[in-house]
């Protein structure tokens, strides 16, 4: 008998969720208005405008290069994931920025300002745990280039010693919200 009022009760709910959700956010203007592609489930089930990815492997010095090349003004999250795959025989150093023009200030700016241990940069020199992770919120101006930064110095054992140094992945995610 429990088991049947508790399916009654789902079905009900299921059935009218769509209608209570659009309740909900039609007083939202701006949620409703945001998602053209289902009206029913404006905000639950929507689809960034915008995503690019990035996977790189076995990257063995810094990199600069456009993730987004003309940006849609708004609002963009960005995921970072470096991990050193193999360490460097003597030390490394490894960090992930992120450069854009901001809508408010009308210049460049490069994100995070500092380098933070763990954040966007780590010195520990082990592979495999040696890893940076992050999200960065930003806002760009119409028509910017968003970039990334990866930061690398690596040092092996003799300058011409390329097996000795450091390798990386790197992982990135950007959606335009």
């Amino acid at each position: 008998m429990k088991n049947n009022i508790f399916l009654v009760i789902i079905l009900i709910l299921v059935y009218n969720f769509p209608a209570y959700t659009q309740t909900i956010l039609q007083s939202e203007n701006d949620l409703v208005a945001r998602n053209n592609i289902n009206k029913e489930f404006p905000v639950i089930f929507s689809v960034p405008d915008e995503v690019t990815i990035i996977n790189i492997h076995d990257q063995s010095s810094g990199l600069i290069s456009d993730l987004v090349t003309s940006a849609i003004e708004g609002l963009y999250e960005i995921h970072y994931m470096a991990i050193i795959t193999t360490a460097a025989k003597n030390a490394s150093l490894l960090n992930f920025k992120v450069q854009y023009t901001d809508t408010d200030i009308e210049k460049v700016v490069i994100i995070p300002s500092d380098n933070i241990e763990g954040y966007n940069s780590t010195s520990s020199n082990i592979a495999g745990e040696s890893i940076i992770t992050g999200s960065l919120l930003i806002y760009a101006v119409e028509g910017s280039v968003i970039s990334y930064v990866v930061g690398y110095t690596s040092n092996p054992e003799t300058e011409s010693d390329s097996e000795n140094a450091m390798k990386y992945s790197l992982r990135v995610a950007v959606e335009k919200l």
